[in-house]
């Protein structure tokens, strides 16, 4: 299993944490694979806004998800660089195991 770390805008954040949104749609440049997980952490501007130069910033908030499905392109209208990940929430064991590396790299630190 992989954590990936990536930035969400604050609208989107809000949508996957209502279960609203439950995929990503990213551009495939690292290997996505069934049963890893997104670290997605919030952004004080959204990607527009640091594209046109305000700062990234994140806020400290951070959801996780675990991917259920990759539909990679080409296929169905998506380019062949790019991704549709499935989302599901994690189970209680998931988040534990989170949680256990998130505190072994606090007292460790690289």
């Amino acid at each position: 299993m992989t954590i990936h770390l990536l930035k969400i805008d604050s609208d989107r954040l809000k949508e996957v944490a209502q279960n609203i949104k439950q995929y990503e749609l990213r551009r495939y440049d690292r290997d996505y694979k069934v049963g890893d997980i997104l670290e997605l952490n919030e952004t004080k501007y959204s990607a527009c806004e640091v594209a046109y130069g305000s700062p990234l910033i994140y806020t400290g908030i951070s959801i996780y998800r675990k991917i259920v499905h990759v539909l990679q392109g080409p296929t169905h209208g998506l380019m062949a660089d790019w991704v549709i990940l499935s989302l599901a929430q994690l189970t209680q064991t998931e988040k534990s195991e989170i949680q256990l590396i998130g505190d072994h790299h606090a007292s460790n630190p690289a």
